[in-house]
């Protein structure tokens, strides 16, 4: 008796946390509680591993670092299980070997990565080596995708454009390597250690068509020059391209969603 109302309640359980703790699963339009607790979780482990990289603040409060990342990590274990409970009330993972197909999966991967060093390895984070598994937390950053609509936008449009993206960047590169080639030409006698080969060229080619323009290296002869100037003004094109190829993918992927 007291079996048969322990499962229907474990069921009623599971529902309401998978609910909560899968955005696909809640039926409101905005996020849940927990949704807005672990966007705040992950933005502050964020913020933990940013002041952590700067030495005057880490060792003054390494202790503090200490027991933070450990509270971070167990929170993200505690959401991982919970998550890995619930998600066989998702169809893709019904079944007996539900669970098994979702820990086998890209965010479930993602997810299991962002926590699992910093438990294993804790109180260990002196050793210079180590030091890398910090990084992995930036990995945490990608849990956002699955709260952001907006994110969806973006990665939809990205998928509608790819083919328009990729012949822009054919012609840009196109262009970085004629510019190499004609400054090579036109300034390695006068700067060799600048513009002695093409690969050489091909530094002051990106800076300058991509607009950043450092200013490091230049040609001084005039031919050099009034190419510099064309090419510069080609650059200011190629770096519109692209933007204006996203921007009106991401207009009609906005709007295609939005009349759904």
């Amino acid at each position: 008796m007291i079996g048969g109302l322990l499962l229907p309640d474990l069921k009623q359980l599971r529902v309401l946390v998978y609910k909560h703790i899968t955005p696909k699963g809640w039926d409101r339009k905005t996020p849940s509680p927990v949704t807005w607790g672990l966007l705040a979780l992950i933005v502050f482990s964020l913020l933990l591993f940013t002041f952590e990289t700067e030495e005057t603040i880490s060792q003054q409060y390494a202790y503090f670092f200490r027991i933070a990342n450990v509270a971070v990590a167990l929170l993200f274990a505690l959401e991982y299980a919970l998550r890995l409970w619930s998600c066989v009330e998702r169809p893709e993972y019904a079944g007996k070997f539900g669970r098994i197909r979702f820990m086998f999966s890209f965010i479930a991967i993602i997810d299991l990565i962002a926590f699992l060093p910093a438990l294993i390895f804790v109180g260990a984070f002196n050793v210079y080596w180590l030091r890398i598994f910090r990084a992995l937390r930036i990995l945490s950053f990608l849990k956002l995708g699955r709260y952001s609509n907006s994110l969806a936008i973006v990665l939809g449009s990205l998928k509608k454009s790819w083919r328009e993206l990729v012949v822009t960047f054919g012609v840009a590169a196109f262009f970085l390597y004629l510019s190499a080639v004609l400054l090579y030409f036109i300034e390695h006698a006068q700067q060799p250690e600048a513009f002695g080969s093409i690969p050489r060229a091909m530094w002051w080619a990106v800076a300058t068509l991509t607009t950043v323009g450092y200013g490091d290296v230049y040609p001084i002869t005039v031919g050099g020059r009034i190419c510099a100037g064309v090419i510069s003004l080609i650059g200011v094109a190629i770096v519109a391209l692209p933007a204006g190829i996203l921007a009106g993918g991401f207009i009609e992927e906005y709007k295609a969603r939005r009349n759904k």
